[in-house]
């Protein structure tokens, strides 16, 4: 994803694409638990 990012934006925006996968990580992991938590019910 990061790559994406880069081939938009250039080098220069990096270390927001650092934070973007971050924040697009997190997202997927809660999803993925509450998901998890769905089924456990």
């Amino acid at each position: 994803m990061i790559i994406i990012y880069r081939r938009e934006g250039g080098l220069q925006n990096e270390f927001t694409a650092f934070y973007g996968a971050i924040i697009e990580n997190k997202a997927q992991f809660m999803h993925n638990c509450a998901v998890l938590h769905r089924i456990a019910r």
